[in-house]
């Protein structure tokens, strides 16, 4: 982030009142640099994959007619599952595993050491396919009229255990989207349908528009009969095709919901990890406790959450989760040179836990050079207290709902960003939940810094929600009642977005005509800097100011009118402003940010 030289520009447009964020801006180019400086040595830190000497390398090759679990291990006498080389590793060992697909759930449960991690490779990149789908074969007619096909499923995915019975679906409001179970044929996935009178041959078309599919058909699977039902959608027998069911919940790592404490120091590198039964809010590949990483790998296709890791995450594809695609978390997390595309494709809430990258609670991190593209709900979302985090060089693209979304959030730092298309199409259920969707949303939060970031065709450009006061319990035991206070929106490029340049959505009762005690929360009151940015093509109602169903909220119809009414964006227009070096090409930028192989893979070919 050249601190030197945007550290200076956007401090002279801070008040000369001075918070403790305040103070990190007007510090401009030490700050800044030194902020860089140190993600910088953290990422160097946690750098994988680097020399070091193991004390025991381990290999895994199914394909080798030699390989056994009872083996050794080494290079001539491997291993045959991934499973076993992870029982056995420690601190500092090396599992190299070979080309294959293997249908197993690598179960880690020691740690490494700073100096000593434990390292899981793909001795080729994209070769080595950890799956948590079986073939499921045994298929008999099952309808007279239609053609439906029948096997035997004895699986029940159960979240938890209710008067003595499986709870089969996540939440409780979605008895079919939060299911578990999933079939995929010929590399499509079916989709879901709720009872087998639903299943006919035919197109298949997705629940939501621009989200999931192509779909080869549905499925439905009875817990009751165990019997697992799919009609394809050219009305074929399956028995002439590959038909695999998804028959494991997590595939690889250590969740923090299995009891069995966290690992720290643990690294992967290379992997396809794919078609987990998981529930939303469970992830399919976790690495739980600190100092973990994954590089260089593709996480896809889960029935739920992708991946959830507390550390590093980079150079990696996170694509086509039917939940949330996930996020590395944790105090000082890093998370870079990562694609998040085409997650929540099923019509969960989205005011619950939706879109490509979620954090919540955290104390510190990166996103860096980062794609968030055509996501279910947000691009990506901060919740409840995350606190000192740094978006920077990332794009958001087409997303359903708000491209970057902070809410209940402080000191969280967006610079040179590109949000473009976003929450321009469908919503989902819950319309209610999208009425303050834009490219930049902050929503209830604490002294953010957003500037030179470029907004077009958005929605809304740049958008402040405030419901407050919301009350937080963080985690250090104290309350904070979390309101839009403490600002800093400058030198943004606004630019040709559908319905406001900005948006101060305030559904507050400053624009009402309640008289009550509850905080009225004066816009101008707020220690709120906007200034300095850049608008273009602002149209009919370039600012809106209140929540269009309170009395006392209006809309101007310029900015120059909005300046003089609030004294927001009060003075000299910009000549320049927004992310000077955005990608024009998003493909061409993309091709930029992960391993080759990781490309078009909406094919499923390897």
């Amino acid at each position: 982030v050249d601190g030197e030289r945007d550290g200076m520009r956007v401090s002279s447009f801070r008040r000369r009142a001075c918070t403790p964020f305040s103070f990190r801006l007007n510090a401009t180019a030490s700050t800044l640099a030194g902020y860089t400086r140190r993600v910088f040595i953290r990422i160097a830190l946690l750098a994988l994959i680097a020399p070091r000497v193991h004390a025991t390398v381990y290999w895994v090759d199914q394909a080798n007619p030699t390989a056994n679990d009872r083996s050794s291990g080494s290079q001539s006498q491997p291993f045959k599952t991934i499973a076993r080389a992870a029982r056995l590793a420690r601190a500092g060992d090396a599992v190299f595993v070979r080309a294959g697909t293997y249908r197993e759930d690598v179960v880690i449960k020691n740690s490494g050491t700073k100096d000593s991690p434990i390292q899981f490779v793909a001795e080729k990149p994209g070769t080595v396919i950890v799956t948590g789908a079986d073939v499921l074969s045994g298929w008999t007619r099952a309808n007279d009229e239609q053609p439906v096909y029948r096997a035997a499923w004895p699986k029940v995915f159960a979240i938890d255990v209710r008067d003595g019975k499986p709870i089969e679906y996540h939440p409780e409001s979605e008895p079919l989207w939060g299911r578990a179970e999933q079939v995929i044929v010929d590399g499509k996935q079916l989709l879901p349908v709720a009872s087998e009178k639903e299943l006919h041959a035919g197109a298949v078309t997705s629940p939501l528009p621009n989200l999931g599919g192509p779909f080869g058909g549905a499925f439905f699977a009875d817990t009751n009969t165990h019997t697992m039902f799919i009609a394809l959608a050219d009305g074929s027998d399956p028995s002439k095709h590959v038909v695999e069911a998804s028959a494991r919940k997590q595939i690889f790592g250590l969740s923090e919901f299995d009891g069995a404490g966290s690992i720290s120091f643990v690294q992967a590198k290379g992997f396809v990890f794919r078609s987990a039964a998981n529930f939303p809010q469970r992830a399919a590949v976790t690495l739980y406790g600190h100092d973990n990483a994954i590089q260089d790998c593709a996480i896809e296709e889960m029935a739920g959450q992708g991946v959830s890791v507390n550390g590093t995450l980079r150079d990696c594809t996170i694509r086509n989760n039917g939940h949330i695609g996930g996020s590395a978390i944790g105090d000082g997390f890093v998370n870079d040179h990562c694609v998040w595309e085409g997650n929540s494709w099923k019509p969960i809430p989205r005011a619950w836990e939706v879109g490509g990258a979620k954090v919540v609670l955290a104390r510190g991190g990166t996103f860096r050079d980062c794609l968030f593209r055509r996501n279910g709900g947000p691009g990506l979302w901060f919740d409840i207290d995350c606190r000192n985090v740094l978006v920077t060089n990332c794009v958001f693209d087409e997303n359903e709902q708000s491209g970057l979304f902070i809410e209940i959030s402080r000191d969280i730092t967006a610079t040179r960003n590109l949000t473009r298309n976003n929450a321009v199409g469908v919503v989902g259920k819950e319309e209610k939940t999208d009425w303050s969707s834009g490219g930049i949303v902050l929503a209830e939060s604490q002294n953010c810094l957003i500037a030179f970031n470029t907004c077009v065709g958005n929605r809304d450009g740049i958008s402040l929600r405030e419901q407050g006061p919301r009350a937080i319990r963080t985690r250090e035991g104290t309350t904070i009642d979390y309101h839009n206070v403490g600002h800093v929106i400058a030198r943004n490029l606004v630019k040709s977005n559908r319905d406001h340049a900005l948006g101060l959505w305030w559904d507050n009762d400053f624009f009402a005509d309640k008289q009550d005690s509850k905080p009225k929360y004066d816009p101008r009151q707020q220690n709120l800097t906007i200034s300095g940015n850049r608008y273009e093509d602002t149209g009919a109602k370039p600012v809106l100011y209140g929540a269009p169903w309170l009395a006392k909220s209006r809309v101007f119809d310029s900015i120059e009118a909005f300046a003089k009414e609030t004294g927001f964006e009060n003075g000299s227009a910009p000549d320049d402003g927004g992310w000077a070096n955005a990608p024009t090409d998003l493909e061409a930028w993309r091709k930029q940010l992960v391993p080759a192989w990781q490309l078009n893979r909406n094919n499923r070919k390897e």
